[in-house]
């Protein structure tokens, strides 16, 4: 069972139900809660996004082509953490499962105690699996199709435009660029200043691609986006920023409900229901009764010397009670 109990005599630390829970809302919503939606983006990336997606044309507004590749691109980070949280719940899931074996004093069955350690193992995989599937899919739906008729994501994003063109500052100054470099600095309402590198992992952004590499055909000078940022262009960058933060914070907020859900329907409470009905159908499928009801050696050796023992102590009471009978006539 996922629910915890203190007869598992473990007081100082968390077990059962309550490491999962600890797992779905600390651990995993701690590390959703740190990822910060313009990570691994730098200015240069995004005007190329802008660039890209207007092609050959002049355009009058923003283009939602630029915002969506780069949404899409942010929200797959919530990939890693979502399947790393089916991974450490599974773990705990077989941890419970080892303590319910231990519990069961099947020592002198290692036959019957290998096959329901196997038999769990395995359920418990193919729920994983199919519970890996869900959380991809979750994370890719995200991903495929950015939303922006959202309520939740279009008040957020009208209300922190209002405050940029009525504070400025107050979200992010006018970012400035450093075109040798390719970082973007901004300010944040706290006053701190934010630096964004991007990492050598981070797709580049080249003519006529979007998240491609550069073509070895095509030298690098003539991809590179080149030229101090002009005063459109900036509006353009912050409202971008604008409309990342607000989308990457929907999603998150989101996948820390469904992600939590998913795990517990398609892995733990899946695993729950059809574990016994699956270790009685495996078990007598697949395995002989007497070589699952077979004792250990050990446990054989020592019931021949507890045979022994018990023969002994029966024949020195045998010989006591012949003494007590032989005084008692005597005198």
């Amino acid at each position: 069972s996922s629910s915890s109990s203190s007869s598992s005599g473990h007081y100082s630390q968390l077990v059962g139900g309550a490491k999962i829970q600890y797992t779905f809302f600390d651990v995993f919503g701690g590390e959703l809660n740190k990822m910060d939606a313009l990570e691994q983006l730098t200015v240069e990336d995004m005007r190329a996004a802008i660039q890209n997606a207007s092609g050959v044309r002049t355009t009058l507004f923003v283009s939602e082509d630029a915002f969506d590749g780069l949404a899409s691109f942010q929200v797959q980070r919530f990939l890693a953490p979502a399947l790393a949280c089916v991974d450490q719940v599974y773990d705990q899931l077989r941890e419970i499962s080892a303590l319910c074996l231990e519990a069961m004093s099947l020592k002198r069955f290692p036959s019957l105690s290998d096959a329901l350690r196997d038999a769990t193992e395995n359920v418990l995989r193919t729920n994983k699996h199919i519970t890996l599937k869900m959380v991809t899919a979750l994370v890719h739906m995200h991903s495929a199709y950015i939303n922006t008729k959202n309520a939740d994501f279009q008040d957020a994003f009208r209300a922190q435009s209002q405050s940029v063109q009525s504070h400025t500052g107050s979200f992010y100054d006018t970012p400035s660029y450093n075109a040798s470099s390719g970082i973007a600095n901004g300010v944040a309402a706290d006053g701190s200043t934010r630096s964004l590198h991007t990492p050598s992992t981070f797709p580049t952004y080249t003519a006529g691609t979007f998240g491609g590499s550069q073509s070895p055909h095509v030298s690098q000078r003539s991809n590179t986006i080149s030229g101090s940022m002009t005063e459109r262009e900036a509006q353009e960058i912050k409202l971008i920023r604008i409309a990342l933060s607000c989308y990457f914070d929907n999603v998150k907020k989101t996948l820390q409900d469904s992600v939590p859900k998913a795990v517990m329907a398609f892995l733990v409470n899946t695993s729950k229901s059809s574990l016994q009905s699956e270790l009685v159908n495996v078990l007598l499928r697949n395995y002989d009764v007497g070589d699952l009801m077979a004792e250990s050696p050990e446990a054989i050796r020592r019931r021949a010397e507890l045979t022994v023992l018990m023969k002994a102590i029966n024949q020195a009471l045998d010989v006591l009670r012949d003494v007590g009978t032989s005084s008692i006539q005597m005198d």
